[in-house]
């Protein structure tokens, strides 16, 4: 099956508290395995199109991805529900929606991966599905203070600024925040998330994404992932598990990535050193490899 001919189904799955997810289902929807694959913090599903597009291909596996609450063109949701924790259940809700046919791969970028490992932290009938294969991209467990540029989520603005967003009508605050924020956005995203100028084009649309992103999604995830934290999860995780990480990554340094390794039996660390935090888009070609039905089969 030709990329350009992937069959493609939008639709909105609608979580215990009302919140709305926008899930795009690629592929057979009766595949024999399937994979869901999560975005980071003020991204959207759009950061695992071509993936899910050359994966679908094959016609023996369905791919789904969507926006994280508050994230992209999934609805709003109150800032108490922003946090990893409750992701990990909106991961669930998909889960069950999804009914899956066969082996479950669960892949995550940053934020998408803690999201992956608070799911595993679940236990009865709030975890719907086992998976069989966990790739985690450029993320971390937790204790995400004591290393790289995550010491500045350590800051007390930020609690602060959680606590008074709802101040001012969010009609007001976003287009203000984002003028005032935005070149520093777009230069941050190009020259810390990416490590080549080739990747102009995603370097651009992330920008975009993180631009765009509500002010209230932005102070109250940054928040939450003060204290977010699965390390005591990590030992019970049987699914086969591969960990990439970016040595020029300053937002979720490799130490991370060998906390992870190190306390899940079996688990395989994969190290980039001359890329950063968008190993997404960086090494597509591993990304992929790792997630292809050839690397699953060999497993």
């Amino acid at each position: 099956m030709d990329e350009a001919h992937v069959p493609q189904r939008r639709t909105t799955i609608v979580t215990r508290d009302g919140t709305r997810l926008s899930v795009i289902d690629k592929g057979n929807r009766n595949a024999c395995r399937t994979m869901v694959l999560l975005h980071g913090l003020c991204l959207s599903k759009a950061t695992w199109d071509s993936h899910g597009n050359f994966l679908a291909s094959d016609g023996d596996t369905r791919v789904i991805s969507y926006d994280h609450r508050g994230h992209g063109n999934s609805s709003a949701a109150h800032i108490s529900t922003y946090n990893v924790e409750q992701l990990a259940l909106d991961l669930a809700a998909v889960l069950e929606w999804a009914s899956p046919n066969g082996p479950v791969t669960l892949a995550g970028h940053s934020m998408g991966g803690m999201t992956i490992l608070a799911y595993m932290g679940l236990h009865g009938t709030q975890r719907p599905v086992s998976p069989d294969h966990l790739l985690l991209v450029a993320t971390a467990a937790g204790r995400l203070t004591s290393r790289g540029i995550g010491g500045l989520l350590s800051l007390p603005i930020i609690p602060a600024l959680s606590a008074n967003v709802g101040r001012v009508p969010d009609r007001i605050l976003d287009p203000v925040v984002r003028r005032a924020t935005s070149p520093v956005i777009t230069r941050l995203v190009r020259h810390v998330g990416y490590t080549e100028d080739r990747n102009g084009v995603h370097a651009s649309s992330a920008a975009w994404s993180i631009n765009a992103s509500p002010i209230r999604t932005k102070i109250g995830f940054l928040n939450s992932l003060r204290s977010f934290d699965t390390y005591n999860t990590l030992p019970s995780i049987t699914a086969r598990t591969t960990v990439l990480s970016g040595g020029k990554d300053f937002l979720t340094p490799k130490e991370h990535a060998e906390d992870i390794t190190s306390a899940i039996r079996g688990a395989e660390h994969i190290h980039f050193p001359d890329n950063g935090h968008m190993l997404l888009h960086e090494v597509e070609s591993a990304v992929i490899s790792h997630l292809s039905s050839r690397e699953l089969a060999a497993a």
